[in-house]
């Protein structure tokens, strides 16, 4: 009985020093830090040869990467606004 009930304390331990380094840590940052970012255009559109069977796929990828790319000049945009502040 004796040995059940140390058991579980040290576990109970074990697992308290394990979990503890899993709690949220809130850094308030006072000031915004601000970098120079570079708008880069996006190249042309290009020719290739793709299959038949495979063109649909890649215009929606094309799409797809294009745009990721606008949202990602969106945010450097905000950004940029946010640091003129």
């Amino acid at each position: 009985m004796k040995l059940k009930k140390l058991s579980i304390v040290t576990i109970t331990i074990f697992l308290s020093f394990l979990f503890s380094g899993c709690t949220q840590k809130v850094v308030i940052q006072k000031e915004l830090l601000c970098y120079e970012l570079q708008d880069i255009p996006i190249s042309e559109d290009v020719k290739i040869r793709v299959y038949k069977d495979d063109l649909d796929l890649f215009e929606a990828r094309n799409e797809e990467l294009k745009s990721a790319i606008s949202f990602y000049k969106m945010q450097n945009e905000k950004y940029n606004l946010e640091c003129k502040k």
